[in-house]
């Protein structure tokens, strides 16, 4: 059968529908992401850090450790792979330290549109080398769930890191 006549025939409109049908849009936000917020060591004062990195150790999760990361605060995802998150944190010029953040994972429905996305539960945090610099870690709340790009949202923070 020639284009022409696909075109012009009554099979046209079905498939026109089967196009269209297959065309949602997932409208609702599907990442999933720590949110670690940096405190004074009164764990009273959020604080605004200039110059800091957070990546991750695993390589299953190294190039998506840092979603986003503000002066106030990072968003952080945990390993898809692993009850187990590992990342390197260094603030300015200070010697480095290793965040361990032991987790559940357990899959959510969004919707038909979005599918599912890996949530979690936290467990424990803690440095492997508490140093001068960060004074403590303090665990929050507990769930981690779908989060927002925007830096001028609230958030529902999971760590508070002490300095």
């Amino acid at each position: 059968m020639s284009v022409f006549r696909l075109l012009f025939s009554r099979k046209l409109p079905l498939i026109l529908l089967i196009l269209t049908a297959c065309d949602e849009y997932c409208d609702q936000g599907t990442t999933v992401a720590m949110v670690v917020d940096f405190y004074d060591e009164t764990a009273q004062n959020n604080l605004s850090l200039n110059k800091y990195t957070m990546s991750g150790i695993d390589a299953r999760i190294m190039d998506t450790v840092m979603l986003r990361q503000y002066k106030r605060f990072a968003l952080v995802p945990l390993s898809n792979n692993s009850d187990t998150s590992r990342y390197v944190l260094q603030i300015g010029n200070a010697r480095e330290d290793t965040l361990v953040v032991v987790s559940r994972r357990h899959a959510s429905l969004v919707s038909a549109e979005c599918g599912c996305v890996m949530l979690g539960t936290l467990d424990t945090a803690f440095l492997t080398r508490p140093s001068d610099t960060i004074k403590g870690i303090l665990l929050l709340n507990r769930s981690v769930n779908v989060v927002s790009y925007r830096e001028d949202t609230e958030h529902d923070e999971n760590l508070r890191i002490l300095f």
